[in-house]
């Protein structure tokens, strides 16, 4: 999951590199509490969401599916065009990282598909905008032998 992640980091901050990019954390939740806000806007935050049991693949391989990346948008700017508390420039952020993950596919994972798009209207001084991607991975990491080097031969009598 890690390298996935990685990976996910390492595409948006290719294709975005004017957000901030890291792993959600409820980062809205904590400086809408008062907590000091200790990263720059606009940001963009990967959840990863997998509400079903792994699937057994066999031979020590899993698969998380379905398993879906939701990108938390965070935007802060008060005045567009004369109007107070007008934010549109989050549409482009959003469609940045659209672009940035429709169609990925980073290793041991199927391509990337938008499946929904979520703003969050509940907000202080700064926009939440959601964006979930469907995809799946298999993880390898138990895969048997592991390592061809410390796999114990057959017992013999």
């Amino acid at each position: 999951m890690k390298d996935f992640i990685l990976a996910l980091i390492a595409r948006l901050e290719l294709k975005c590199p004017s957000l901030h990019i890291n792993e959600w954390n409820n980062q809205l939740a904590q400086m809408n509490e008062g907590e000091q806000m200790t990263f720059p806007l606009p940001s963009a935050f990967i959840e990863i969401i997998s509400d079903t049991p792994k699937i057994q693949l066999g031979n020590g391989v899993q698969l998380y599916d379905p398993l879906t990346v939701r990108i938390h948008i965070l935007h802060e700017k008060y005045n567009e065009n004369g109007y107070f508390y007008r934010d549109l420039d989050v549409f482009d952020t959003k469609q940045d990282v659209y672009l940035a993950l429709q169609k990925f596919e980073p290793l041991n994972a199927s391509t990337f598909v938008c499946i929904s798009e979520t703003q969050d209207n509940d907000h202080t001084n700064v926009y939440h905008f959601m964006i979930d991607f469907a995809t799946n991975l298999m993880d390898f990491s138990a895969k048997e032998p592991r390592n061809p080097l410390t796999v114990q031969p057959p017992f013999t009598y």
